[in-house]
């Protein structure tokens, strides 16, 4: 029952972090604000248990076409970091809950439902 609520759960929240994170990327072509993607995270021996979602650009930070999302975002000796993503989180986070406790509650409510009925 936990991953079926905690994944659809975590992913609402990082759809509200991603349409933030697209509004402060800074754009040029626009390729990177398109690359921001809602991801699940995968299930490994670090993640044990964990089910949910990660916004990130591309293949992720360093990699793909979008490569230079990550020297964005956390800066090279050349040029200051512009932290959208994380300034995405931080911006986004009472309605990233919102949304969160908005599909738990419904998920919780049809699991009682369940119960109820069997």
């Amino acid at each position: 029952v936990a991953n079926k609520i905690s994944g659809p759960a975590g992913r609402a929240a990082a759809k509200v972090v991603a349409a933030k994170a697209r509004s402060l990327v800074p754009v040029d072509s626009g390729d990177l604000e398109a690359s921001i993607k809602v991801r699940a995270v995968k299930r490994s021996k670090r993640y044990k248990g964990m089910a949910g979602a990660s916004v990130q650009t591309g293949k992720g930070h360093f990699r793909g076409e979008t490569y230079y999302g990550g020297m964005i975002e956390f800066g090279t000796k050349h040029q200051p970091q512009q932290s959208f993503l994380r300034h995405a989180a931080l911006l986004a986070r009472p309605q990233a809950v919102t949304a969160w406790a908005a599909v738990v509650k419904k998920a919780l409510a049809a699991s009682a439902r369940e119960v109820r009925n069997s």
